[in-house]
């Protein structure tokens, strides 16, 4: 329908770019090229990092045509981005009528993103320039506040499954 034609219109230039500058590894002739395989990994790198960079212009120019702050914009897509695989994995293994794993997986992977993913790079950071880091003029002003909320959600998540 009018559905698919506009969405192969749109997504064609994109298919195009990548057809002509990744070479198809399906085809028989590609099987078992180790060459081959790091020139893909490198290719979808550089692929990946000018998408990245084509989005946080994209998302420059909104938040300044806006007048929204760019830092806030950037995080609320930061975190749709990562929230999308969580959402979908949660989904699937919800329809297998898995629900309990649905919910853990949601739950651990935020967990795991506040324990893990947003202290290793500060930590690296320190580590290698051998340096505090350094919040910015508003310093760690309402972090207490930040950190209490988080854990009365944890305990909340944990008190309503224990109820179950």
């Amino acid at each position: 329908g009018c559905a698919s034609k506009f969405w192969w219109v749109v997504t064609y230039p994109l298919c195009a770019i990548l057809f002509c500058t990744m070479p198809d590894v399906r085809h028989p002739k590609y099987k078992r090229n180790w060459k081959l395989a790091v020139f893909e990994f490198v290719a979808s790198l550089v692929w990946i990092g000018i998408f990245s960079n084509w989005l946080y212009e994209c998302i420059v120019v909104v938040s300044n045509t806006l007048k929204i702050p760019v830092a806030v914009s950037a995080v609320t897509l930061l975190a749709g981005g990562t929230s999308v695989p969580d959402l979908l994995s949660s989904y699937v293994v919800a329809r297998n009528g898995q629900g309990d794993m649905a919910v853990s997986s949601s739950i651990g992977s935020n967990i795991f993103d506040v324990t893990v993913g947003l202290p290793l790079p500060w930590l690296l950071y320190c580590m290698i320039n051998g340096k505090a880091f350094d919040l910015g003029a508003k310093g760690s002003k309402g972090i207490a506040s930040s950190i209490l909320l988080l854990i009365l959600m944890l305990g909340a998540v944990i008190a309503t499954i224990m109820c179950m």
